[in-house]
């Protein structure tokens, strides 16, 4: 393994056309790690191969064989260092299958292990690991009907549906009667039912990084948009949503990265959920001086991990949507629309 102060670091980024996978890419850009990054994801014909040195298909991790075995030889051929998973689907089917975090090759998987995730990816078994310690909103089990019943009887509508084991809000529902809830509770896989939380201290985003040296925390206040993930967010360190994602941290034996997502309610701060997995968020936060990517890499390796200097910087984020264009050279970015009006190549 090289000293990644002084070499390159060979890092494969796995679902590259994805907003996790892209934030990930540049966050190593920005970083004091040098690498060299390969991407791979499932579509070779798609954004992502335009923001890595080089890139190489994978067949769906659905396939898990086959996923497998292309990955090891991709990881073997290349030296690999280490391949930081960034689909759901990928991070669960790494960690259940390779325990140790290791592929057969040598290289090292960047996911939480399995026995933790397995709870806390999971939102039932999460809030029901969580329940009595720290003050949660109402929630059920959307398999069962008698429990969804007593919880409609106790909190009334709305009420929020979601899947157990997916992240964003692509697959988030707000029924705001009993008809919509049946049709959500069957549309949805695996469904938790939970009480609508009210936001009128707004929604928080919290980075969470534990290693033995040292817990950090960053809070960014922030609105969704349209495609799922986080359009605006604003570094707010409320001292309330810290303490908050402190206790929760300690809680659930936080060891690594891991994303919580809250609101601040009329009735105090509560979990929304836990995300096992770096945010979309996770350039902006290393902009801010909060670098959980890079700890990570650092952690899993037992290089030196320096504990952050704070305050984070007070910064603000906005998502916004960009065009690639292929003339025949390959896709790049034809112009730079964020002049406030002056239109410019680039």
């Amino acid at each position: 393994m090289p000293d990644c102060v002084r070499e390159k670091m060979k890092i494969l980024v796995t679902a590259v056309g994805g907003d996790l996978g892209q934030s990930i890419v540049k966050t190593l850009l920005l970083s004091r790690i040098a690498s060299e990054i390969i991407g791979s994801d499932i579509n070779s014909g798609g954004s992502g191969a335009n923001f890595v040195g080089r890139f190489h298909p994978l067949p769906p991790a659905t396939k898990a064989l086959a996923y497998k075995k292309t990955l090891n030889n991709l990881c073997r051929k290349k030296k690999v260092d280490i391949v930081i998973p960034s689909s759901e689907i990928e991070i669960w089917t790494l960690s259940k299958m390779f325990p140790r975090l290791v592929l057969p090759c040598g290289t090292k998987i960047l996911v939480q292990q399995f026995s933790w995730l397995s709870i806390y990816g999971d939102k039932l078994k999460c809030m029901r690991a969580l329940l009595g310690k720290i003050d949660l909103h109402a929630f059920t089990d959307g398999s069962n009907k008698e429990d969804v019943a007593r919880l409609v009887k106790k909190t009334g509508f709305p009420l929020v549906v979601k899947p157990r084991q997916l992240s964003g809000s692509r697959s988030i529902y707000i029924a705001k009667n009993r008809k919509e809830l049946d049709f959500f509770v069957k549309k949805v896989h695996s469904p938790i039912v939970q009480e609508y939380l009210d936001d009128s201290g707004g929604e928080f985003s919290v980075g969470a990084f534990v290693c033995d040296r040292f817990t950090e925390l960053i809070s960014f206040k922030r609105r969704l948009g349209s495609v799922g993930c986080t359009w605006f967010a604003e570094l707010d360190q409320d001292q309330d949503v810290l303490a908050y994602s402190q206790k929760l941290a300690r809680l659930a034996r936080l060891r690594g990265a891991a994303n919580f997502q809250l609101r601040k309610t009329t009735k105090g701060v509560r979990l929304l959920e836990i995300n096992p997995r770096f945010s979309s968020l996770v350039a902006a936060r290393a902009m801010a001086g909060f670098t959980d990517l890079e700890w990570s890499i650092r952690d899993r390796f037992q290089l030196p991990l320096v504990k952050p200097i704070r305050p984070y910087r007070a910064m603000r984020f906005q998502r916004f949507f960009h065009e690639l264009v292929d003339f025949g050279k390959g896709y790049r970015p034809q112009f730079d629309f964020n002049q406030k009006g002056v239109l410019s190549l680039l």
